[in-house]
């Protein structure tokens, strides 16, 4: 088992360093003033979401790319409720035809291995969010390659594992919340039968990094349960190895750096890991009680209580 976390580990320690010559390298900025055009102005967007974005499949495929610049957006209203909206009620009815979604594929997955991001690092956790989407089609009517499927998972285990921008809600720039919609794109890829049980280990243990959050970050905007959920449908798909699993949730409730969990009461960075972890378990738990049940999900889940007890 030590020799798999080991080949995990240089694995891990390879995307890192490609997504960071990526970073360094070839790292842009994206800005919202193409969000507006003459033919699509504020108020025009803003109606066509009042209309439950209906448009004709042509005025579809012409307004996407523009819509693109508008997650960019520091209104939450036009880069949440209009461009995810539109983007999420078009792919969910169909309205994307083959070529135009191979083609949102590659874009997407190209601004999140490129990093791409606005001032106001608005703009990447919203492409993560409808790139899900992109990948939720896929789960549904496969239309991506096997190549493609690898290179989103890289993408994403690369993205998880580096995240740092902890910032949930804010009154006037609305969500950002990037460790969840990391997780909604890794639990639509995580239900797709096409993924095989490597690729599944390579989510899970990029998902584990994130658990406990980096440096004195208390998670407080339901990370937690967003984080919970992929690994609970990884658990149902019974193809993930017990011994996998074992070693996965014994090292969850790792204390390390510190000597024990009793340690941690006078240590900032080491409450806010306790905080973390025992929420993830416990909507874990939760997932596991209230879901339907089979024989693994059962000793995963004495696994689950034991890992609890073990944190006091």
């Amino acid at each position: 088992m030590l020799s798999t976390w080991l080949l995990n580990f240089f694995c891990f320690a390879f995307l890192i360093c490609s997504f960071l010559t990526h970073a360094d390298n070839e790292r842009s900025k994206i800005d919202e003033e193409t969000c507006f055009s003459n033919s699509w102005n504020k108020e025009k967007l803003l109606d066509l979401k009042n209309n439950q974005f209906l448009l004709s499949n042509q005025g579809i495929h012409e307004l996407l790319p523009q819509l693109r610049y508008c997650l960019a957006s520091s209104d939450p209203i036009i880069r949440d409720d209009v461009a995810f909206g539109a983007y999420s009620t078009w792919l969910r009815a169909g309205n994307i035809r083959p070529p135009t979604l191979s083609s949102l594929f590659e874009t997407f997955l190209s601004d999140i291995d490129h990093n791409k991001n606005d001032e106001q690092s608005v703009f990447l956790p919203f492409a993560i969010l409808v790139f899900s989407e992109v990948l939720r089609v896929d789960r549904k009517s496969p239309y991506l390659q096997a190549s493609q499927r690898i290179k989103a998972v890289n993408a994403l285990s690369s993205y998880m594992l580096l995240a740092n921008d902890y910032r949930g809600f804010d009154d006037q720039l609305g969500w950002r919340h990037s460790v969840a919609h990391t997780s909604d794109a890794i639990f639509q890829l995580v239900l797709n039968p096409k993924i095989n049980q490597a690729q599944l280990q390579q989510m899970l243990n990029a998902i584990a990094q994130q658990i406990p959050a980096q440096g004195s970050h208390f998670y407080i905007y339901a990370e937690p349960e967003r984080l919970s959920r992929p690994v609970y449908y990884a658990m149902r798909r019974e193809d993930v190895p017990i011994k996998f699993w074992e070693q996965w949730i014994s090292n969850i409730a790792d204390p390390s750096p510190f000597k024990s969990w009793a340690e941690v009461f006078t240590n900032q960075q080491g409450l806010a890991q306790r905080h973390n972890v025992k929420l993830f378990l416990l909507n874990l738990q939760y997932f596991i009680v209230a879901g339907k049940g089979n024989e693994q999900l059962g000793e995963l889940n004495i696994m689950v209580k034991d890992a609890l007890k073990s944190m006091i």
